[in-house]
């Protein structure tokens, strides 16, 4: 069986509890704060990782503290680091109220900017399908990846365009 390459964020999901969102202008305790790895592509990969089937995590670990953050908890999970750069990662704000509502402010760092060089380091060779995320084809970079894709299709491709999937441009869908 030949591996899963996951093309996609992983990113430092910072959790806020609390009781309601505040209204415009409102002020709201914090219940509970935690972080943890998230990112569609992390998701899949740790969901894999359970399974025994064998992957590889193609996503932008930066620097800063949201960075490091992600490279620490990559490393305590196996799961190697195939891409790093020198920019700064983002995170998503995920705020879940007693309802379990959730709403998410995310600030995108260098997971989701996939440059054209980084795909250099692949063997395609060593893979028989890909995943890719949405948000990562919505950003600027996002025609790099559709081009390397386009280069590879004889694999089979899943794609999960995420709940912002009308903001994607449609000639990249």
């Amino acid at each position: 069986m030949l591996k899963a390459l996951i093309i996609g964020s992983c990113v430092c999901d910072v959790i806020i509890r609390v009781h309601q969102y505040p209204k415009i202008s409102g002020d709201e305790n914090i219940i509970k704060q935690q972080l943890q790895l998230g990112g569609c592509a992390y998701n899949v990969a740790h969901i894999l990782q359970q399974l025994n089937v064998p992957f590889d995590l193609f996503a932008p670990v930066g620097t800063g503290i949201y960075g490091e953050f992600v490279r620490e908890n990559l490393i305590k999970e196996h799961i190697p680091i195939l891409i790093e750069n020198n920019k700064n990662n983002g995170c998503c704000y995920c705020i879940v109220d007693d309802s379990s509502e959730r709403t998410f402010i995310c600030e995108h760092g260098t997971e989701y900017f996939f440059q054209k060089e980084y795909f250099n380091v692949l063997n395609m060779h060593n893979y028989d399908c890909i995943y890719i995320c949405g948000l990562e084809i919505e950003e600027t970079t996002g025609n790099n990846i559709i081009e390397f894709l386009e280069k590879y299709a004889d694999k089979t491709v899943y794609f999960a365009p995420g709940p912002r999937i009308n903001q994607i441009d449609s000639n990249k869908l």
